[in-house]
């Protein structure tokens, strides 16, 4: 793949990234199931990682955990060290001989919901925000799996279908 490809590539992958985190903090707290509302960049990161892999899931995670932070509060940064770390986890799941179109991605989903939450709670006590960790998981942990769960059926069925390594819009 040429450079400018790339770059252009890339691009296109802050823009989608970049509309669905406004689309997050815009129209997310009118979906949230008992104030906590979905994360849709970290659904499209795990979709994405589980469909493409490790090192896509990386740069998926590194992007959108950027655009997450230029609309938050949270030290910049915070968001793209967590959802690296968790885009490459998920791509992990990819490689998984138990992989379904149902079953992997709901547990994977639930566990990145978990990993998230936490890393961006502890990344966030570190740096000096008086946050108490443990109660901030446990208020937010349960009604983000389920609404994540959720958004996770439908994105990964289409990123699945579209964007696949068999037959999809984008080349192996």
């Amino acid at each position: 793949m040429s450079a400018r490809r790339t770059w252009l590539r890339g691009l296109l992958v802050f823009f989608v990234l970049l509309v669905v985190a406004v689309l997050q903090t815009t129209l997310g707290p009118l979906l949230g199931v008992l104030g906590v509302t979905p994360d849709g960049v970290l659904v499209l990161v795990v979709c994405w990682a589980l469909v493409r892999g490790s090192e896509e899931g990386m740069i998926w995670g590194m992007l959108g955990g950027l655009c997450v932070g230029l609309l938050s509060g949270a030290p910049l940064g915070t968001h793209a060290l967590v959802l690296t770390l968790i885009g490459w986890g998920a791509g992990v799941g990819q490689r998984s001989p138990f992989m379904s179109r149902l079953l992997v991605p709901l547990l994977v989903i639930s566990a990145a919901t978990l990993v998230y939450t936490t890393g961006v709670a502890l990344v966030l006590r570190a740096t000096g925000w008086p946050l108490p960790v443990e109660a901030a998981v446990a208020r937010v942990v349960a009604p983000a799996v389920v609404t994540n769960g959720v958004l996770m059926l439908f994105l990964y069925w289409l990123v699945s279908h579209l964007f696949g390594r068999r037959g999809g819009l984008l080349p192996a």
